[in-house]
């Protein structure tokens, strides 16, 4: 392995390194928090299991990250990080996008028992509360955490894959 190599790898390492602690970390603070009524209710990336598929992803990109430190970097350890950092970013990205409706329904599932409604009817009236102001909804640290560690450790997992192969020596040109 060449100096340039090397160093090439050494930032991979530290990408995925960083990229995991992110991922693994922001699985067990905020991912989203809803207020209204003067109270205020947060749940973490583990209160369900995207959290759990996130943290996982973590784990998978420190070990990488450690052997691409450690000198022992390979092909399939930039896939392994890159396909690590799609699933815990992939997943944390698509409960960004969804955190809303996700929230709400769950907010209707545990009320409904409570107000003798439907689920539904409950939804409804959240629905109603949220556009007007009087329920608020908001993503959380740990889900921006688990993103970025996504995203780090995928152009470290990229970074891992080496540079191009080179060219094999071309052969002599014939003498006319």
């Amino acid at each position: 392995m060449d100096a340039a190599s090397g160093g090439r790898r050494r930032v991979a390492g530290v990408l995925a390194i960083v990229g995991g602690v992110l991922l693994a970390a922001g699985s067990f603070l905020t991912w989203a928090e809803v207020s209204g009524g003067g109270t205020t209710a947060r749940a973490s990336g583990t209160d369900g299991s995207d959290g759990w598929v996130t943290h996982a992803a973590g784990a998978a990109l420190l070990a990488t990250g450690a052997a691409f430190v450690g000198g022992r970097g390979r092909r399939g350890l930039g896939v392994i990080a890159i396909v690590a950092a799609l699933i815990g970013g992939g997943t944390g990205l698509y409960d960004a996008l969804t955190a809303r409706d996700r929230v709400l329904d769950a907010l209707a599932e545990a009320l409904a028992e409570q107000v003798a409604a439907t689920a539904q009817e409950v939804r409804a009236i959240l629905d109603v509360s949220a556009e007007a102001g009087e329920l608020a909804i908001s993503i959380g640290l740990g889900l921006f955490m688990v993103i970025g560690g996504g995203a780090l450790g995928l152009v470290g997992g990229w970074l891992g894959l080496g540079g191009r192969r080179p060219a094999p020596d071309a052969p002599p040109p014939l003498l006319e």
